[in-house]
């Protein structure tokens, strides 16, 4: 991840700016807005924004329940982005 998405998301991870990439984009998630979630999805790739939804998900955070309906519904718009950029 590049210094520059970093600094986009040190609002999310303001704790420790010497985080993995995972923390990051988990946090990310945690704290949905779309010019973020767009930010990271364009840099690593959709997928491993997906990855890390699905990590989420599956280990139970709190959180998760009350985000999910919000970031399912920006991950779909952000695909449907890429798809429709790629035609």
């Amino acid at each position: 991840m590049t210094q520059e998405l970093k600094q986009k998301l040190r609002g999310v991870v303001w704790s420790n700016a010497n985080a993995p990439d995972e923390v990051y984009v988990r946090a990310a998630l945690l704290r949905p807005h779309f010019h973020l979630l767009l930010a990271v999805a364009s840099e690593l790739g959709l997928e491993r924004v997906s990855i890390e939804w699905d990590w989420l998900k599956r280990f139970g955070d709190p959180r998760v329940e009350r985000v999910a309906t919000t970031v399912d519904r920006m991950l779909g718009h952000i695909r449907e982005g890429f798809e429709h950029a790629a035609r």
